[in-house]
């Protein structure tokens, strides 16, 4: 695991496609004021977004032909966004939302109390080096990342696309950072 926080913006990302995610499902579900927590998992580019609808009370009370749709709409919805502003700006306020959303659960883990987020890491979850998923937050940062567990037909289907995405775009990141200052040491 990985418990230095040297790439923060990576974790953020994560959660900032969970805010997203939650609002387009609190607009599905009947009652607006509902507590809804769908794990987003995989990446954070396009079709790498996950959300696992199932996971959730609320969303996996969703019509199963709806689903398709809000997954398409979370992983667009940062586009949208870019889109709306011609060009000229992104999603601060939900950047800065996640961020401090993120904020919390790393320091309610510091200071030992249960905190979960997902987060986008180096990980042992999947075959991929970098996975996003929940994470336990501990003292010393992440404890742990959880497993992945029980995913509908669809997204099963849709993490198997994810994961190839991913292989790639992890292999493209890592020979970047290898030709850069940018490489760990």
């Amino acid at each position: 695991m990985c418990p230095s926080w040297a790439h923060a913006s990576n974790q953020v990302i994560a959660v900032q496609d969970i805010v997203r995610k939650g609002e387009l499902l609190r607009q599905a579900l009947p009652s607006p004021f509902l507590q809804v927590e769908v794990p987003v998992i995989g990446g954070h580019a396009g079709m790498t977004i996950l959300p696992v609808f199932s996971q959730d009370r609320h969303g996996s009370r969703i019509d199963p032909a709806k689903i398709p749709d809000l997954d398409r709409k979370t992983q667009d919805a940062g586009t949208e966004v870019v889109n709306a502003k011609n060009g000229k700006g992104s999603a601060t306020l939900s950047m800065a939302y996640a961020g401090a959303r993120l904020g919390r659960a790393v320091l309610a883990g510091m200071s030992g109390q249960a905190a979960v987020e997902c987060a986008y890491i180096k990980s042992d979850v999947t075959e991929l080096d970098y996975f996003a998923s929940r994470i336990q937050f501990g003292r010393a940062g992440v404890t742990r990342a959880l497993p992945i567990g029980n995913l509908s037909a669809h997204e099963q289907k849709r993490l198997a696309e994810a994961k190839a995405q991913l292989k790639s775009e992890i292999a493209t990141g890592k020979k970047y950072a290898q030709q850069t200052s940018l490489a760990m040491k």
